[in-house]
């Protein structure tokens, strides 16, 4: 089958049922909407943003069949909103990792997430040597989380469910450990993932940036892969 992949924000929750029903009506359909323009931990520079106008051929085809629809959801600064306690939490445990882990200044790291839209990835970049596994998961495993449960985001996700119109994943930048903490605190872990529908991190893209060609075509052939495409 073909895959046509759409990625949401919450933010977009008004008008997603009709995206997502106008999207299966295509057979040929490959459009992504683009998360919010954060200047989050994982983001310090608006990512380049992709719209419906931004058409291209759908990675999976196969002629005669229709389309399947995927939806990829960020987590961070997107499935919650909490006034940036969490992002501003994980932005000092970076920090704090760069400087007694790394001996990094505080201003070099932050050149880091400036020039590199993540500090990871500024690291690897400036061939600064780091465990990258032991770097996500100290970051973020330490954090306190800004938010809670939300019935609102429970319910909208249960009603995506429910209409068995598309199959929804979580495509995040940080590590699955995080990610799976945020969606067990939101309540929506259960509809989100499943042991056919792992998180998709950045270990899962070869440590490739969320809003890049290769990481969101990673993301796409993982799916497809769950799918069984």
């Amino acid at each position: 089958r073909n895959m046509a992949a759409v990625s949401v924000s919450a933010t977009l929750a008004t008008n997603f049922l009709a995206l997502v029903g106008r999207s299966l009506c295509a057979a040929r359909l490959a459009c992504t909407v683009s998360s919010p323009l954060r200047r989050g931990a994982h983001s310090m520079r608006a990512p380049r943003r992709r719209d419906a106008h931004s058409m291209r051929e759908p990675a999976y085809t196969g002629p005669g069949h229709a389309s399947t629809t995927a939806v990829f959801f960020d987590v961070d600064d997107t499935l919650y909103d909490d006034d940036g306690r969490t992002r501003s939490g994980l932005m000092e445990s970076i920090l704090s990792y760069c400087a007694d882990e790394l001996g990094l200044t505080r201003q070099h790291a932050i050149r880091l997430f400036e020039e590199h839209g993540t500090c990871l990835r500024g690291l690897i970049a400036e061939d600064i040597a780091v465990d990258r596994v032991h770097f996500l998961e100290t970051t973020h495993s330490r954090i306190a989380l800004g938010f809670g449960r939300d019935e609102r985001l429970v319910r909208m996700m249960r009603e995506l469910q429910a209409a068995q119109r598309c199959t929804m994943h979580v495509y995040t930048a940080s590590i699955a450990s995080h990610a799976r903490r945020c969606l067990d605190t939101l309540g929506v872990a259960d509809v989100l993932t499943a042991v056919d529908r792992p998180i998709i991190d950045v270990r899962a893209v070869g440590f490739a940036a969320k809003h890049s060609d290769e990481g969101f075509d990673a993301a796409r052939r993982l799916a497809a892969g769950f799918l069984g495409r």
